[in-house]
């Protein structure tokens, strides 16, 4: 399509809408750099894909996701936490992981997946931080 039908069409006007809409710079940076597309598969593929964002949204709206600036440093901590759930399923022995919340609130039902994978995984409420000692 001609640039001038996306113009006459206000997308220009509709791309700043969405940006003032957004909850942190990144999300506008983001509606800022979105370019209209005139082929139907592409077309297609993006309402696919918002259509299955807005389901995320929605099923997972316990997830605060109003009062971060920046999600970079918390899905940065949520990737550590996955390697770490992966590191431990790896290592030899028993691994206990403290704080699995901040994990599990990040991933829905980690637990029940990897368990479905075949790992022996589970979560144990303790009253007190487990606290490994040293012996040498």
């Amino acid at each position: 399509m001609d640039e001038r039908v996306f113009q006459k069409l206000g997308f220009d006007k509709l791309r700043e809408r969405l940006c003032g809409l957004t909850l942190s710079e990144p999300g506008a940076a983001l509606a800022r750099a979105l370019q209209p597309s005139a082929e139907r598969e592409a077309v297609e593929a993006l309402l696919a894909e918002t259509a299955e964002a807005e389901h995320l949204s929605l099923a997972a709206a316990a997830y605060p996701m109003s009062g971060f600036d920046d999600l970079k440093a918390e899905l940065s901590r949520l990737r550590a936490g996955a390697a770490l759930v992966i590191a431990a399923l790896a290592a030899d022995g028993t691994s206990t992981i403290e704080d699995a919340h901040y994990i599990e609130r990040g991933y829905e039902d980690i637990i029940g997946k990897f368990a479905a994978l075949g790992a022996r995984i589970r979560r144990v409420e303790t009253q007190e931080p487990v606290h490994e000692s040293a012996a040498g």
